[in-house]
């Protein structure tokens, strides 16, 4: 079922301080007044630091916690295959030899434009990647273009050469900044910075992937999963793909 935020809800928190904005697709979003920050800040890397960091790969995986992840699709709750799928790529990553040492954070959505890093990106941890991804409860709205965003900035902190974002979710994003927009700043400040393109996995689980549609302008790969086996091997193929990147 394809997630949507009514018209008449978003325009009923406006008078708690909230803003309620239409995207050109027609979907409100609602955030905070001081929500629609896009920027990302330059973090400033020496020769030094790109000779030591640059070979390295950064990881940050967002999985959905709205609440339409606590439905189920063939009789299992969409958070507990996310959770499941999650769980597999820290295992591919921490049982390869050559990804073990790379970074990986994982983040979760908890309302409007409140984005939780539950696990900060650094070398890989099993346990407590685990622990994150096991600890994920349901909450409410889907900030994806503020996650982005989150993530985004803490990779660049890594000051890997290579970056990744993968984004597990069931629905379109309604709160927050625009993913679109904030992608399209994300892909701006690389080619500012100098930095390689950061690479964006989304995969929509139980839904209509044409949502995400709009983001393949910006080099997004898009790679829809019907059931908990469509999605913990799609989250699969992306691991292997990553690790199998040459520098």
């Amino acid at each position: 079922m394809e997630k949507q935020y009514s018209r008449r809800h978003a325009l009923g928190m406006i008078g708690r301080g909230l803003v309620a904005t239409t995207l050109a697709s027609g979907l409100v979003v609602v955030g905070g007044c001081d929500s629609h920050n896009y920027d990302i800040p330059k973090v400033e890397i020496s020769d030094e630091e790109r000779v030591l960091y640059g070979p390295k790969k950064s990881i940050a995986l967002i999985i959905d916690t709205s609440g339409t992840m606590d439905e189920k699709v063939e009789g299992i709750r969409k958070l507990d295959s996310a959770k499941k799928s999650g769980r597999t790529l820290v295992d591919l990553f921490y049982g390869d030899k050559n990804m073990r040492f790379n970074n990986m954070g994982l983040y979760d959505l908890e309302g409007i434009s409140k984005v939780v890093q539950v696990v900060p990106i650094d070398i890989i941890d099993r346990e407590k990647l685990i622990k994150g991804i096991n600890s994920l409860e349901i909450h409410n709205l889907t900030p994806i273009g503020d996650a982005f965003r989150r993530a985004k900035m803490d990779l660049d902190l890594t000051k890997a050469g290579n970056e990744y974002i993968i984004l597990l979710t069931d629905g379109n994003s309604n709160a927050g900044n625009d993913p679109f927009k904030q992608l399209k700043v994300i892909r701006a400040r690389d080619i500012e910075y100098g930095n390689k393109k950061t690479k964006v996995f989304v995969i929509p689980y139980d839904m209509k992937s044409k949502v995400y549609e709009e983001l393949t302008k910006l080099d997004v790969e898009i790679l829809p999963a019907n059931n908990e086996a469509q999605l913990v091997g799609e989250v699969t193929e992306v691991g292997k793909r990553i690790a199998a990147e040459k520098e």
